[in-house]
């Protein structure tokens, strides 16, 4: 591996996707940022550590403030965002670093590392407040640690307990991690001590930092909160209960793995095919060993989990985009480097043009996010002491962006006379409560009883106010 220092073509690389990502910004806030974006305006602690994923909270509370700090006035939500965007383009960059380290052309490796920038998960993960990105930086090192003629297990322990406090999913990089340290020892022994090292320095890091998160910033009451909280996403549901959200048949799972495969590469699925193309190419034909074992064992490591749990999740797989490309880097020789460079640039630029065309740019577009659009004209419209139905997004939307407060008909599920009490109550207090036309199908039999009086109506969403009491109220 050269390791002689190599940075403008790793800063052209990262300077030039973070131009982009920052000329186009989601305007599709996903749930997951703007319930993080609340919390990190709140300070609330509890909430910014997640069981699932540890640090990104915390990382986008000290960006936001430090934006904040150095006179950017900006809300949680374009903090976090351009948190991502410097991430992502980071992560590129040290992509590019790694494979000039490697010895690949300096063409194919800017190519190569524009190519992972405007990949679809990786770019739409770069411009939208999401955990993911956090992840990659410390991957990129850890997969050129691994690279290494002599993994150096402290160090790469280090990378890799970073990741799983990003995301716990990242736990099943370990086999990578576990090879690279028994191929690179002179001897039994030695394998065996750098293991040790390695292993003790992961687990005593990943325990520390949730005991730490648990005692300091949780604080659960009972053991059945303690659960919930570790349980993350899977434990969402209104009995808080985990569930393990699989395939339908392995043959399903199968399916929606293969299918995420290439759409993780492209918005379409089809033009993610020449990467795998391109990474097959250089298994077989470019890449050394030490790559081709590590490739193999990155994607065949998460492979399992990612089969069992929510197989559809494009954001699991984001990561594998690091091996891909550097496999897609190794098919070209230094000997058809210029056609190699050629070839990936072209490749990269029909990837990156079909993707904004197709996903990014209708993202950075207001009248592409109706919810948005709807919780907009909700702060127009609605008194400030507003009490207004919420569901889905609307959860997180309407308090963030309306600052109004939400009658959150998921609690009630099921529960059509608990919703009634609830209204009762803030009527005869004399609030002001509404609720929205697209809310009330599923809930005739709560709302049905008052009189709805005409508030205002935009993009054929009626705004009604609540009057009277329903007969036979509880």
């Amino acid at each position: 591996m050269n390791k002689k220092p190599t940075l403008a073509l790793p800063l052209l690389v990262g300077s030039s996707a973070l131009a982009l990502y920052l000329s186009l910004p989601s305007l599709g806030h996903n749930f997951d940022g703007v319930a993080c974006a609340i919390a990190v305006e709140l300070g609330d602690f509890k909430h910014l550590v997640h069981g699932n994923h540890l640090a990104y909270g915390l990382a986008g509370f000290v960006f936001h403030r430090l934006v904040n700090a150095l006179g950017l006035a900006l809300p949680a939500i374009w903090a976090l965002q351009v948190m991502d965007s410097l991430l992502g383009a980071l992560s590129a960059a040290l992509f590019a670093r790694m494979l000039l380290r490697l010895g690949r052309p300096a063409g194919v490796a800017a190519a190569a590392g524009m190519g992972l920038a405007v990949s679809y998960g990786w770019w739409l993960r770069s411009v939208d407040a999401q955990v993911y990105l956090l992840a990659a930086p410390f991957m990129v090192l850890a997969f050129e640690e691994v690279l290494a003629e002599r993994p150096r297990p402290l160090r790469l322990a280090a990378l890799h307990t970073a990741a799983m406090l990003v995301h716990s999913v990242h736990v099943c990089f370990t086999p990578v991690a576990l090879w690279a340290l028994l191929r690179a020892g002179k001897d039994y022994g030695e394998s065996r001590a750098g293991l040790g090292r390695y292993l003790a320095f992961c687990f005593l890091g990943v325990l520390a930092a949730y005991a730490a998160a648990v005692t300091l910033l949780v604080r659960p009451e009972t053991v059945e909160d303690l659960r919930v909280w570790l349980s993350g996403s899977a434990a969402l549901g209104n009995q808080r209960d985990f569930r393990f959200i699989h395939a339908a048949s392995l043959g399903s799972a199968l399916a929606w793995w293969g299918r995420v495969s290439l759409k993780v590469v492209s918005i379409r699925p089809l033009l993610g095919l020449p990467l795998w193309g391109l990474a097959a190419w250089g298994w077989l034909a470019g890449a050394s060993r030490r790559e081709r074992v590590a490739a193999l064992v990155w994607v065949a490591g998460y492979a399992p989990l990612l089969l069992a749990y929510e197989p559809w999740n494009t954001d699991y797989r984001i990561l594998e985009l690091i091996p891909l490309w550097a496999l897609a880097a190794a098919a070209f020789s230094p000997e058809r480097a210029r056609g190699g460079a050629r070839a990936l640039a072209f490749y990269a630029a029909a990837l990156g043009a079909v993707n904004a065309a197709d996903a990014i740019l209708p993202l950075s577009r207001l009248a592409e996010n109706p919810p948005l659009v709807k919780t907009l004209w909700l702060r127009r419209i609605l008194p400030e002491d507003a009490w207004v139905s919420a569901a889905a997004i609307d959860e997180v939307y309407i308090p963030y962006f309306s600052h109004r407060r939400t009658l959150n008909l998921r609690w009630h599920e099921g529960d059509p006379a608990g919703l009634r009490r609830r209204l009762d109550g803030l009527l005869e207090r004399g609030e002001p409560v509404f609720v929205t036309s697209d809310h009330l199908a599923g809930w005739r039999e709560a709302f049905g009883g008052y009189e709805l009086q005409h508030a205002g109506e935009q993009d054929g969403v009626v705004l009604y106010r609540l009057k009277g009491k329903p007969k036979g109220s509880l």
